[in-house]
């Protein structure tokens, strides 16, 4: 994503397509902190002994089909900075969602020793240099896929609309490639979802000549309006030797001089231990921050989160309007990878961004007209006028010949406002006849009548002629149910078309063999609390 000065951004699907549709056939679990009942986001859930799982969504929620449940399999749930529970799906208690309650993990603030390097303690800067400088040992270099679950969907005041989700399967050469050229995505599900709300003008690509549709302060580039490219491009891990986002850059030549960093303390996962590292970057216009988790072990990075936010919006404090009405916010991306067979593949990745959408004035005049046998001038409003607004003579203008004239008085009826100016009879029909026609025409040069309105507001609140702008957060999730280490890379395609919109004319692929993974789908209300 590029920032205006100076700053770039550069699972279960059943492939018998019996995919399940019915909520009954689902077990829905929902995950919340158990000291203040907020969801745990994106935390892992694993069924027992297989290699299937998927990720928490925004509120905490995710399903399972219910047959998993029903042979008694047991979950494995861990999320980095919580303890780590196993359940049995079977004894939690049977209303939908199923509430499941995590307990925090205390971050240790000991000093920060890794046991790489002899044991030697290291600063929080070298151990991020070290963890760059470990990224093509600790990360598969030969050839791997990734099998998952793909959405994206935006978020309008809590509400989510345009929610789109696939299944798909990425054929990646390795962090030895440059991820953008090499790499080969299958989509072998995908749907359109009639659940959720479908907003026509949010969907519409960027437009910053009449900004109808803007990142404020930003410019995304759209790739062909492919949002899976984007949100891949947005993993500062992989690709870790090219130019990425800002202030990220590239990774491996750019991050240490970009930013400062500070220890904050260890947590524990699994057998691992991270050591949790916040950094930041100074700059006139934008705040930047974030954190690392590294493994004290072998300095692999677990998961990085890397957010920017509007420093100007930041000083006028203004008030969040539900949690996800931080005005603040330009974008911020959570990469988590996860050990697999010795290296590290991807676990799960997210970014999202604000926007501004700029629609037309939902309080505007429709028709103004001249009426001599009442002599008045009748303006007619798309939706009833404020009676106190409407009826402020200040707010009007009329102009005869040129001169300025008088309101006597003002009269409304439904949606039309009836303003009586002081001009007789003879004067009211040469207004009249000076008309092109009988609809009012501003750019009429031969009317020597003028009428104009200002700030007159309607019974909704809305004021006359202001565009309506709505903040929405555009969301692009990618969750990874199985990695396969040994896979051949594949020759034949269809393969994702990488210059047009993931959900556009992209051709579907067959499945050779039966694949495990669904539809992930998020409760259709955002609910951030129990």
């Amino acid at each position: 994503m590029k920032l205006f000065k100076n700053l770039s951004i550069t699972f279960l699907i059943l492939f018998s397509w019996l995919i399940h549709s019915q909520e009954d056939e689902y077990f829905v679990g929902k995950l919340v902190d158990s000291s203040n009942n907020l969801p745990v986001v994106y935390a892992t859930i694993q069924l027992k002994g297989q290699s299937i799982g998927i990720i928490s969504n925004l509120d905490g929620s995710f399903k399972i089909p219910k047959h998993y449940v029903d042979i008694g399999n047991e979950v494995l749930i861990s999320c980095i900075g919580y303890e780590a529970l196993e359940v049995k799906l079977s004894n939690v208690a049977s209303s939908q969602p199923s509430v499941i309650k995590m307990n925090i993990e205390a971050i240790e603030l000991d000093s920060v020793t890794l046991y790489a390097e002899k044991r030697k303690k290291l600063t929080p800067r070298k151990i991020v240099k070290e963890a760059i400088k470990a990224i093509p040992e600790n990360y598969a270099l030969n050839f791997f896929s990734l099998l998952g679950y793909y959405r994206e969907y935006q978020l309008e005041r809590g509400k989510y609309v345009n929610l789109s989700e696939a299944s798909v399967e990425v054929f990646d050469k390795g962090f030895s490639e440059i991820d953008r050229l090499t790499t080969k995505v299958r989509i072998y599900d995908r749907r359109e979802t009639n659940d959720f709300e479908i907003d026509t003008l949010a969907r519409l690509p960027y437009d910053y000549e009449t900004r109808k549709k803007t990142i404020t302060n930003a410019f995304l580039s759209d790739y062909g309006g492919n949002e899976f490219v984007i949100l891949r491009i947005h993993d500062p891990i992989r690709n870790y030797n090219i130019d990425s986002f800002d202030f990220v850059n590239e990774l491996q030549s750019d991050f240490l001089k970009n930013h400062s960093f500070s220890a904050l303390g260890n947590l524990s996962l699994g057998a691992d231990l991270l050591s949790v590292i916040t950094f930041k970057r100074n700059h006139p216009d934008y705040v930047v921050k974030g954190k690392l988790f590294i493994s004290k072990y072998d300095f692999s990075i677990h998961k990085i989160e890397y957010a920017i936010y509007n420093k100007e919006v930041t000083r006028k404090k203004q008030e969040n309007d539900g949690l996800w009405e931080n005005s603040r916010l330009i974008f911020e991306t959570i990469t988590e990878y996860q050990k697999v067979g010795g290296k590290m593949y991807l676990n799960y990745s997210s970014f999202q961004n604000s926007f501004k959408l700029k629609s037309p004035s939902a309080f505007r005049i429709e028709e103004i007209s001249l009426l001599p046998g009442k002599k008045c001038i009748a303006i007619k409003f798309n939706s009833k006028p404020d009676a106190k607004s409407a009826t402020k003579r200040n707010l009007y203008s009329i102009k005869f010949k040129n001169k300025k004239v008088r309101v006597n008085s003002i009269e409304i009826d439904d949606k039309t406002v009836l303003l009586y100016p002081e001009l007789n009879e003879v004067d009211m029909k040469a207004a009249v006849n000076s008309l092109k026609s009988d609809v009012w025409n501003n750019n009429d040069e031969t009317k020597i009548i003028d009428v104009k309105v200002d700030n007159i507001t309607s019974e909704n609140g809305d004021v006359l002629g202001e565009d309506f702008i709505k903040t929405y957060y555009q969301f692009r999730e990618f969750f990874v149910h199985k990695v396969n280490e040994k896979a051949s890379y594949p020759t034949e395609g269809p393969f994702m078309d990488m210059e047009k919109p993931f959900f556009g004319e992209q051709q579907i692929a067959p499945t050779k063999r039966e694949l495990e993974i669904w539809m992930n789908t998020p409760l259709k209300t955002l609910n951030t609390s129990e």
